[in-house]
Formats: structure tokens, sequence, C-alpha cells
């Protein structure tokens, strides 16, 4: 998308990216995950306005999407994709896949991220729904 900008999140974020999450129906809490030195989180906007944002954690072997939530208005306009090559471009030898959750439910997500030639190599089964871990490894 033409004029999109991915930048750090700034506490002046915090209400519109809260006010996303809860549209969405999930709950993050911000401020005990913002204290965390390897979580980060990266906001889109357009024209000023905060339409999407992405937490993620560095591990030493890889990234993990932890959330990424794009307003709906702004949803199927390459906000979320521009994340995603943000992480992709971020992988090295050291760090060399970038890894997603995604429930078996969301196949919105699924295809998403089969999509951006992501795969699905795991299942995770909890008790009241299952996660597909979804990956995208480094070409060597």
């Amino acid at each position: 998308m033409e004029g999109l900008n991915i930048r750090w999140m700034v506490s002046g974020d915090l209400d519109r990216i809260g006010a996303m999450s809860e549209r969405s129906g999930v709950k993050i809490p911000f401020v005990k995950m913002a204290r965390k030195p390897d979580m980060i989180c990266v906001v889109s906007e357009l024209d000023r306005s905060v339409n999407g944002f992405s937490l993620y954690r560095l591990c030493p072997d890889k990234i993990v999407i932890k959330h990424l939530i794009v307003d709906e208005r702004f949803r199927r306009m390459d906000v979320a994709t521009g994340f995603i090559m943000r992480l992709v471009s971020k992988m090295s030898s050291k760090r060399s896949f970038v890894e997603a959750k995604v429930s078996e439910y969301n196949l919105d997500a699924q295809l998403f991220f089969k999509s951006l030639s992501f795969r699905a190599e795991e299942i995770v089964r909890n008790c009241d729904e299952s996660q597909y871990v979804f990956r995208k490894r480094l070409l060597i």
C-alpha cells in the first residue's frame, strides 16, 4: 500500500492499538509485554493514523509473531503483508525462521500465512482449541 509507514510503537499509540485488539476479540497485556526486553511492537500508519500493529519476540534462533492485528477498514490492503515482509527481512543465519501460531478455527490467517510461503509444520493441542505452528524458513 502506497504511503504506508511501519514504525516502532510509542506510548501515544496504546489507546488506538488497545481499541483494535478489543474489536478483534483479543486481550493483550501490553504493559506487561512491553517490559520484556525481547518483545517488540511496531505499528503501521497511513496519513498519521495507526491502522495495525504487530507484536513479536526475538528469540536466539527465531522471530515469533505473538500478535498481528489490522484495523478491519484496512484489511486486504497489504498492511499485514508489510509487517511480515519486515520480519522476513530481519532473518539471518542466527535467526533463521519466522514463526506464528494460528488457531485451527482461523482459516483466514491460515490462508494468509500460506500465501506468504509459510508452512504449517506442527500442531499444538490445547484443551479448548488446537493451533497450527506456521514457519517461514530462511533458504541458505
